[in-house]
C-alpha cells in the first residue's frame, strides 16, 4: 500500500498546473472598469429623452399621456439605478493588490451575467409597456389619426431594436457565464 501511495503522490505532483497571468487579469479588470464607466454614462444618458419630455413637452400632452410618461420615467429610473448598482464593482472600485482584482473581477463578471439577464427581461417589459401605453391612449381617443404613421414606425423600430437587444443580451449572458466558469477554474474557486 505504501508503494501505491507513493506512486499516486508522484503522479499527482506531475500534473500540469495552470499559472495565473496576473498582468492579464489586472489589464482585464482595468478594461472592465472603463467599459462599466462608459455603460454608466450611457445608462444615465438614456434618461435624457424622458427628462426632456417631462420638462419641456408637458403642455403638448394630455394629462393621461403625461401621467403615463411619468410612470415610464419612474420605471426607467429604477432600471437605470439597478444597472448602476450592478456595475459598481468594476466602475468605482479601486484595489490595491491582485487578490482584490480577482475578487472584484469575479463579482463584476457575475453581475454582468445579471445585467444581461435583466436586459433580456427588460426588453419584454418595454415591449409590453409600449403596447400598453399606446393601447391606453387609443382607448381614450388620444392618438391623433394624422400621426398613425409615426406610431406604427415607433412600434416597428421598437420591436426591431428590442429583438436585437434581446439577442445581444442573451449572447452576453452566455459569454459572461463562460468567462465566470473559466476564471473560477483558473483560480480554483467553485
Amino acid at each position: 500500500m505504501s508503494s501505491d501511495n507513493q506512486n499516486l503522490e508522484q503522479l499527482w505532483q506531475q500534473q500540469p498546473v495552470q499559472n495565473l497571468d496576473i498582468e492579464k487579469i489586472e489589464k482585464q479588470f482595468k478594461g472592465q472598469r472603463w467599459k462599466q464607466r462608459c455603460y454608466v454614462i450611457a445608462d444615465i444618458a438614456s434618461m435624457l429623452p424622458i427628462a426632456y419630455i417631462l420638462l419641456f413637452m408637458q403642455e403638448k400632452m394630455s394629462e393621461l399621456a403625461f401621467t403615463l410618461i411619468v410612470i415610464v420615467g419612474f420605471l426607467a429610473l429604477v432600471y437605470v439605478a439597478t444597472l448602476i448598482y450592478f456595475r459598481r464593482h468594476a466602475a468605482f472600485f479601486r484595489s490595491k493588490n491582485t487578490q482584490d482584482f480577482l475578487q472584484i473581477l469575479r463579482k463584476q463578471i457575475h453581475n454582468n451575467v445579471l445585467i444581461a439577464r435583466l436586459t433580456r427581461y427588460f426588453c419584454w417589459v418595454v415591449f409590453v409597456g409600449m403596447s400598453t401605453f399606446y393601447g391606453i391612449l387609443y382607448w381614450n381617443n388620444e392618438l391623433k389619426p394624422e400621426r398613425w404613421l409615426v406610431y406604427v414606425m415607433a412600434l416597428v423600430f421598437s420591436v426591431v431594436s428590442l429583438t436585437a437587444t434581446y439577442i445581444w443580451a442573451q449572447r452576453r449572458e452566455k459569454r459572461f457565464e463562460a468567462e465566470a466558469t473559466r476564471l473560477n477554474s483558473l483560480t480554483n474557486v467553485q
